[in-house]
Order: C-alpha cells, then sequence, then structure tokens
C-alpha cells in the first residue's frame, strides 16, 4: 500500500485515529511518520480516496454519472461520494475499469501480494508460485508465444523437482521419528 500523504513511497506504519465516533486508518511512509512527529501538534493531512478527476474522463462525466449498476442502481457518482463502497456484487463488474485505477493508483499493483504464515515455509512460497507460473504458461501457448512457454515449462520442471524433494526429505523425517 501506498503511503497516503506522500503517494510516492510504500506505506510501513499505520495508525488508527478515533475522532468525533469516526475511525480512520492510516497508512504513511517512513519519510511522512518522521515529518509529523517532528510536528507533533499537527494532524495527518490525508488526501480523499481518488476521486472522479483524477480518473479516465471517459469512464466518468463531470456533468452526471455515467456507469450505473443495474441491479441496485448506485452511480459512479454515489460510490465516488460513498469512498467507493459498493451496493452489491454486480457493481464490482459495473465500475471494474474505475476500481482497477483506484487500486492502482491505492496501492501500485492489482494483485494483493500479502503475507503468508511463516510456518508454511518455502514449500507454500514453491506451490504458489507453481500456481502463478502454470498460469503464465497457459497465457504464453494461448498468444503462440512459445519460447516465453518453454521457459516457463522448464521453470515449472524445475520447481517441481524441488518440491519433490522436500516431500522425500519430510517423508524421511516422519520415518525416522
Amino acid at each position: 500500500m501506498l503511503c497516503q500523504v506522500c503517494k510516492l513511497q510504500k506505506a510501513t506504519i499505520h495508525y488508527t485515529e478515533v475522532a468525533d465516533d469516526r475511525v480512520t486508518d492510516i497508512h504513511v511512509c517512513e519519510k511522512c511518520h518522521a515529518d509529523h512527529e517532528a510536528n507533533a501538534q499537527q494532524a495527518f493531512i490525508l488526501s480523499a480516496p481518488p476521486s472522479a478527476p483524477e480518473l479516465d474522463k471517459d469512464l466518468l462525466d463531470e456533468d452526471g454519472p455515467v456507469l450505473t449498476c443495474p441491479d441496485c442502481g448506485l452511480t459512479s457518482r454515489d460510490a465516488e461520494k460513498n469512498s467507493w463502497r459498493l451496493g452489491c456484487t454486480t457493481c464490482y463488474k459495473t465500475f471494474e475499469e474505475l476500481l482497477k485505477q483506484i487500486l492502482e493508483k491505492m496501492q501500485s499493483q492489482l494483485q494483493h501480494v500479502g503475507k503468508f504464515p511463516s510456518m508454511l515455509g518455502e514449500d507454500f512460497q514453491r506451490k504458489q508460485d507453481l500456481i502463478r507460473l502454470r498460469t503464465e504458461l497457459e497465457a504464453a501457448v494461448r498468444s503462440e508465444n512459445y519460447e516465453e512457454a518453454a521457459r516457463l515449462r522448464d521453470l515449472i520442471s524445475e520447481l517441481e523437482v524441488q518440491s519433490h524433494v522436500s516431500e522425500e526429505e519430510h517423508k524421511d523425517a516422519e520415518k525416522k521419528v
């Protein structure tokens, strides 16, 4: 997630601010945190989530809403005013392009790549890599990019061998116990 103050660095410090019965989560980088600490009397000045003027002009018209959810009737203007809290599952399809732009502005990428429990270890990461590589392989074959497909096939084979070796080591360890 990007810093909510400068929108340039990765946010590494997270605050929860409670004021007037409202809870606000604030995510900042170390530099903005240091600046804030230097001026401790000052509250964080956060910009709102991306608004219509920052987004694709073709998707939102300044005179009124362009997109309306066919199921719940939520308009893109209403969604924007409500910090992009959507009304139903169909809203995600209806506002898909807008939501992609917002996510890219907020966290610099569309796919969440979060943490996983360390107890799962390297095997879990290897399995995640295999899933990702197989998906990329399918896309390369569909687009007839055979050189990339061959490279991905080799990476997959290598990871599968590593996974097989670690499975055998695990079985050997269980037998000894």
